[in-house]
C-alpha cells in the first residue's frame, strides 16, 4: 500500500520522477511491477526520507 512517508519509493528509470512511496520493500517491489519494466524500488536512506517529508 502507497504510504507518502513510507522508506521504500518506486523510481523511474531516470531517476527524474518518485513514482510511489511504499513502507516496505515487498510493496515497492509489487508496485515497480505494476508500474513496468522501466521502474525499479529504492530504500530511502533517514536523511532523504526527511527531505521529502518536509518537502511534501
Amino acid at each position: 500500500m502507497e504510504n507518502m512517508e513510507g522508506a521504500w519509493v518506486v523510481l523511474n528509470c531516470f531517476v527524474t520522477q518518485v513514482l510511489g512511496r511504499y513502507d516496505t520493500e515487498e510493496a515497492a517491489r509489487e508496485a515497480a511491477d505494476k508500474f513496468g519494466r522501466c521502474s525499479f524500488p529504492y530504500q530511502l536512506s533517514p536523511d532523504e526520507q526527511t527531505r521529502m517529508n518536509t518537502a511534501a
